[in-house]
């Protein structure tokens, strides 16, 4: 099972402790394995992106309701999110794309409208483990770029 470590302060020291865990560095807005990390947003606020890969991360083996996942999204919002917030969602969870085949995360849809979260192998980079992907306009940084 997969271990996912929600880590406030020194998130680096713990990944590379913990290299087969997920750490989530709220402060980075990353996701860190090992010495790769995964930055999904620059700021003091946390964007949609970095709070649904949070969600996904923490529901791994169970199921996950799309209320929940506009909870994490629009949850501190005080209108409550835009009018349009399922496209918003859906458009979201398209570009979760590469995150989800770097961490080993599959989603899929159940009967009931949730979404199944599971784990499957992370993939790896052909020359080694630092690489960059295309994130919704953000670059993911591993250790040695």
């Amino acid at each position: 099972m997969m271990r996912v470590i929600l880590a406030p302060l020194r998130a680096s020291a713990i990944a590379l402790r913990n290299p087969d865990a997920l750490v989530v560095d709220y402060e980075g807005q990353c996701i860190r394995r090992g010495a790769d990390r995964i930055v999904l947003g620059r700021g003091r606020k946390p964007t949609q992106l970095f709070r649904i890969c949070v969600a996904m991360c923490c529901s791994v083996g169970r199921s996950i309701g799309r209320e929940d996942l506009l909870d994490a999204m629009f949850g501190d919002d005080l209108y409550g999110g835009p009018l349009h917030a399922e496209s918003v969602l859906a458009k979201n969870l398209t570009h979760t794309r590469p995150f989800r085949a770097w961490a080993g995360l599959t989603i899929k849809r159940s009967i009931a409208g949730r979404l199944d979260v599971s784990e499957t192998t992370p993939r790896r980079h052909a020359h080694g483990p630092s690489f960059r992907i295309s994130l919704h306009g953000v670059w993911p940084v591993g250790a040695a770029a």
